[in-house]
């Protein structure tokens, strides 16, 4: 017999024989009874058949009820007895016979024994693609368990699927080699963005997962909590603005050439033996600190310290202070201070006046004059005033005087030069009495000074005298400073004598031309020895001997030959320094500068610094 399928056996069969091959010579039983020979089966035949069919079926379905351990049910036979009942009697038919499947307790087993192999399989299995992991969380299980990725390594892939063999499951693996579950990138453009948040990293899984820095010895409630750490973001790109190290070089090239001009000045000051007016210590630039109390506030506190509370209705504040107290600064008297100008009232000029040229200045004359006497002819003719008596000269005198003349000239000659006397002196005394006198000119001058001085500003000038020795050059460098209305000061020291002048621009011209090119700083003048022979000459009183014993012994006055005075320094300044022109003698430079102040000590060490010039 050929060994094709045999289709499943419907109708019945015996239990052994489904379950049991048959020899090769037996044939089998057909599975379905055969109709009558006697002719085609009528409709009552075929209902028959059908409730035999029927039940065979639930004499099947009770038997496995049985075997099962079941009580059998008989709900679905009830309704083919009465159609049994009901057909009429027929031929006995053999009952359909089914092969019983297995039971309950092995088909359990075989479950039991799949889901061991199962889990056995997920723990040989290979590590998961986190690149897939989400997408196959969303999906749902289509094959069975243990399948797919899920599957059981085969035994010879053991040693490539170890963690000791895999690169890319170790964690230095991880970091040598690529990432072996990583898509593909496309070739064309795409937005890196959205592949990196399609395609999340391995770590980024196990990371929420797991913490390494969290000690495993711990109680599991107390790490329910505990994530990952956070990976240390990347240092964002700190730009340097523009001109950064360009304005740092600049400080630092300012500092270095600043520190070169000091060392300048400290070689030119050795060189010109002044060192130790430069030296400035720490101490001195350093400034004190703030005193305890200011000195507005000390006349009004008890202590010399301020009241521990700020509040006027505290007694303490009451107790520490004289605000309320009879000898107390503070009266119920309004105190109206001396109004101060403001200092730049000081540099207001005066609206001036429309300058003229020359012809227009005698035309405005003549004009004026013209006025002022026709002015004076009209109160003539008006009456107001009497007229002027003729002006009777020699020349005009037959003209002026026809008759009188003709009838007796000498007499009228003698009166005619009589009144021209008159008139001279009457036009010489109203000149005297037009004239300023000496201390009304000298205020008239000082005051066109001031007026020149608060236009242009005070000027000042600077003299380095070689040697003033000589009597007569004192006495005009202090006489031709008065004189000028100049104030400043002249400062006598055994190197040099220096003149300092401040004052009004013209002033300080004709002093400056005074100091250089009038007086001849040479000149000895006349020795005292020889004056005295020429007293003694003409008949004055002799010396006495002791006297000229003591005039022999003085020494020699210094010679002038090569005397000199240069001007040191000319050119506007602030203020005036001193109100008069005053004399110093300064043995030494300390003293000199300490006369002459903070202001005008540079001058000082600029004069000494001033070499002689051949």
């Amino acid at each position: 017999m050929s060994d094709r399928k045999r289709p499943h056996n419907v109708l019945g069969e015996d239990e052994g024989s489904a379950g049991q091959k048959r020899p090769r010579g037996q044939s089998s039983a057909p599975s379905f009874i055969p109709p009558p020979s006697g002719g085609p089966p009528t409709a009552d035949k075929i209902a028959a058949q059908i409730a035999a069919a029927k039940a065979r079926a639930a004499q099947l379905t009770a038997s496995r009820g049985q075997r099962a351990g079941e009580s059998p049910t008989a709900g679905p036979a009830t309704p083919a007895a009465p159609a049994a009942a009901a057909a009429p009697p027929k031929p006995a038919v053999p009952p359909l016979q089914i092969p019983a499947g297995p039971s309950v307790t092995d088909v359990q087993k075989k479950i039991a024994e799949i889901q061991r192999l199962v889990k056995k399989g997920k723990e040989q299995s290979l590590p998961v693609n986190p690149y897939l992991a989400a997408q196959q969380s969303k999906k749902a299980p289509t094959g069975p368990k243990g399948s797919g990725l899920n599957m059981a390594a085969h035994p010879l892939l053991a040693d490539l699927t170890s963690p000791s063999s895999s690169g890319a499951s170790t964690p230095t693996g991880a970091g040598k080699g690529k990432d072996k579950y990583k898509p593909m990138q496309p070739k064309f453009t795409s937005i890196k963005a959205n592949a990196r948040a399609a395609t999340p990293s391995a770590g980024a899984a196990t990371k929420s997962k797991h913490n390494p820095y969290v000690d495993p010895t711990l109680d599991e409630a107390a790490l329910e909590g505990a994530e990952m750490p956070k990976e240390r973001g990347r240092k964002q790109l700190k730009f340097v603005q523009p001109g950064k190290y360009t304005a740092i070089a600049e400080q630092k090239r300012k500092e270095a050439k600043l520190e070169e001009l000091k060392q300048r000045i400290m070689e030119s000051a050795k060189k010109a033996g002044i060192e130790a007016e430069f030296e400035v210590s720490e101490k001195a630039v350093r400034r004190e600190p703030p005193p305890d109390v200011e000195w507005w506030d000390a006349p009004l506190l008890v202590n010399a310290s301020y009241p521990s509370t700020s509040a006027p209705s505290d007694p303490a504040f009451a107790s520490e202070t004289k605000i309320r107290t009879p000898d107390s600064l503070i009266t119920l008297y309004v105190q109206h201070p001396i109004p101060i100008p403001a200092p730049w009232d000081k540099n207001k000029t005066a609206p001036q006046d429309l300058k003229l040229t020359k012809k227009e200045m005698k035309k405005m004359r003549k004009q004026r004059r013209m006025a002022e006497l026709q002015d004076r002819q009209d109160r003539v003719r008006m009456g107001l005033i009497p007229p002027d008596p003729p002006k009777v000269k020699l020349s005009n005198l037959m003209r002026v005087l026809t008759s009188d003349a003709v009838q007796d000239p000498t007499k009228i000659e003698a009166r005619v030069r009589r009144e021209m006397h008159q008139r001279k002196l009457g036009h010489e005394q109203t000149n005297e009495e037009r004239k300023l006198t000496k201390e009304e000119r000298h205020e008239k001058m000082d005051a066109k000074r001031a007026e020149n001085e608060k236009v242009a500003g005070p000027q000042g000038a600077v003299f380095k005298i070689k040697y003033l020795s000589n009597p007569s050059h004192k006495f005009k460098v202090r006489k031709n400073a008065e004189q000028h209305g100049l104030s400043g000061c002249c400062i006598f020291n055994p190197k040099f004598s220096l003149v300092y002048v401040e004052g009004a621009d013209k002033s300080v011209k004709a002093y400056k031309r005074l100091m250089l090119v009038r007086i001849d700083w040479t000149d000895e003048g006349r020795a005292a020895a020889a004056a005295s022979d020429d007293e003694d000459e003409e008949g004055g009183e002799k010396k006495a001997d002791g006297e000229r014993e003591r005039a022999e012994g003085e020494e020699e006055p210094q010679s002038l030959k090569d005397n000199k005075c240069e001007l040191v320094w000319a050119g506007p300044i602030r203020e005036r320094a001193f109100k008069t022109f005053r004399p110093k003698q300064a043995p030494t430079d300390s003293i000199a500068k300490d006369f002459l102040g903070p202001n005008l000590a540079g001058y000082w060490d600029t004069a000494r610094a001033m070499k002689d010039e051949d």
